[in-house]
């Protein structure tokens, strides 16, 4: 609604998505019907969507489900980088924005938690964004968790947790070691994922590649956050030098 460019992209999605899976889907239009009043509907995705919800909300099991439903048209949506920035980069630039300032303000800080309340299609394509989609769609009562860590690495660390050190180093000095110890941990689902963009060596903490560094976490959500908002969200936008 806010971004007329990624109104347009999804809008091409969904033409492509239908064109695509039509035929495929096209064994389940009798069922479908049955539910309908003997309407036949086009199966764009936002309808192949709503048949996923009606199958998830009576619990059925992903091994039960019909073939066709397998096919998970959804995930390429957000394969694409400009779909990514406009889509979920002002969300995930939110997130580090503050998980910066309360590393490097600490008990000054007054932030304990943030808790954000969406849809399964903000979860999805969250997992898309961050190449962590495991192509199975975000059951009812899912849920992401950021988790923001600090380890001492010697005597010269800060003493408070998050804080200043106590040696009277500028504050410029505390900031830069501060960014070096802390670590983000993202979880789904009650797991531990593993992000790509933190899997070079002195991007995670030693033999816990799931506890990403601060520095690399924000380094990779730089590269989704808009640039220039309005200019990007132009209904004539053309894919810039970002693009994927």
């Amino acid at each position: 609604m806010a971004c007329k460019r990624l109104e347009v992209l999804q809008v091409g999605f969904a033409k492509a998505a239908a064109s695509e899976w039509n035929e495929t889907l096209a064994s389940l239009d009798k069922k479908y019907q049955s539910t309908s009043g003997g309407i036949r509907y086009g199966w764009t995705a936002s309808r192949g969507h709503r048949a996923y919800w009606i199958l998830f909300g009576l619990q059925t099991p992903w091994d039960s489900l019909p073939p066709e439903f397998k096919t998970q048209p959804y995930g390429p949506h957000y394969q694409t980088e400009e779909v990514r920035r406009l889509g979920m980069g002002p969300l995930l630039s939110d997130l580090t924005r503050k998980m910066q300032a309360k590393a490097e303000n600490g008990s000054r800080d007054p932030l304990k938690i943030l808790i954000h309340s969406t849809h399964d299609t903000c979860l999805a394509a969250l997992c898309s964004t961050l190449d962590v989609f495991d192509n199975r769609w975000p059951a009812f009562s899912s849920a992401f968790t950021f988790e923001l860590f600090r380890r001492r690495t010697g005597p010269e660390a800060p003493r408070s947790q998050y804080g200043r050190a106590s040696s009277p180093r500028s504050d410029n000095n505390a900031r830069t070691l501060l960014r070096n110890i802390v670590h983000v941990r993202m979880r789904y689902q009650n797991r531990n994922l593993t992000l790509s963009v933190c899997a070079e060596e002195g991007k995670h903490l030693p033999g816990s590649p799931e506890f990403c560094t601060l520095a690399a976490f924000r380094e990779r959500i730089r590269e989704l956050t808009p640039v220039d908002w309005d200019a990007e969200c132009a209904p004539t936008a053309h894919r810039g030098k970002h693009e994927g």
